[in-house]
């Protein structure tokens, strides 16, 4: 069976539809694109992995596939190896590019990343990685780095739109044990709610309203749960 021509856009701590470079450079590849995030089995087994960060991340990508369910698209969650799911995606399609952005983050997603790139190069697929953020990969020295942090936040924010095109179906055997997928789906209201639409209340409420004494309270465990933006989770 031939291989179709496809695109994937691999999701990592860039859980969100609006301002998304590699989303954006997808959709305008007139390519047919496949989104997915990987539940790294690697990266689950490293002591700054917990199951609340799991579980928001979860639900983060069901509220993701809500919004795109309208343009016949969504994120198809994987869990294993990244280089093997890679390399099973590599037999299902005749993968062109990755879109993804470029992460900062331990010694086993670097060492994941490197994998990664090397099977591209093996199997001639373009990586193209986008930065989201201030950090910037590979700098020898900190020269320039304020030069470089404020040409990039200077940039204007991109505004994603996506065209309504037949979903890509396919099957894949790296799916969420049992045991670990009843375990995301459980998410208590007490836990800050997780999604796209709630990043942007919790902005909102903060700039209008929670974040007046924030200069005040950032020091004060109790109050600062209120006058703080509360964003973190859903940039990172």
């Amino acid at each position: 069976m031939k291989r179709a021509k496809t695109n994937i856009v691999w999701l990592k701590r860039d859980l969100r539809t609006q301002d998304h470079e590699p989303l954006y450079l997808a959709e305008n590849a007139k390519i047919p694109y496949i989104i997915i995030y990987i539940f790294d089995t690697n990266l689950l087994q490293h002591p700054d992995s917990g199951v609340h960060h799991l579980q928001f991340i979860y639900h983060s990508i069901n509220a993701l596939n809500k919004t795109l369910a309208s343009s016949n698209a969504s994120v198809s969650i994987f869990y294993g190896n990244s280089l093997d799911i890679f390399e099973f995606l590599y037999t299902k399609f005749d993968i062109q590019t990755i879109f993804s952005h470029n992460e900062s983050g331990t010694e086993r997603s670097w060492l994941r990343d490197k994998s990664i790139s090397k099977f591209c190069k093996q199997h001639t697929i373009l990586w193209q990685e986008s930065q989201q953020n201030g950090v910037v990969r590979g700098l020898k020295n900190r020269t320039h780095w304020a030069k470089l942090w404020n040409s990039y936040m200077s940039k204007p924010l991109i505004n994603n739109s996506f065209s309504k095109a037949k979903k890509i179906e396919f099957s894949y055997p790296f799916i969420l044990p049992k045991k670990l997928q009843k375990q995301l789906e459980h998410y208590p209201k007490s836990f800050q709610p997780a999604g796209e639409g709630m990043a942007w209340r919790y902005l909102h409420s903060f700039l209008e309203e929670r974040g007046f004494n924030y200069q005040k309270h950032i020091s004060k465990p109790t109050e600062s749960r209120i006058s703080c933006s509360r964003v973190s989770p859903f940039l990172s």
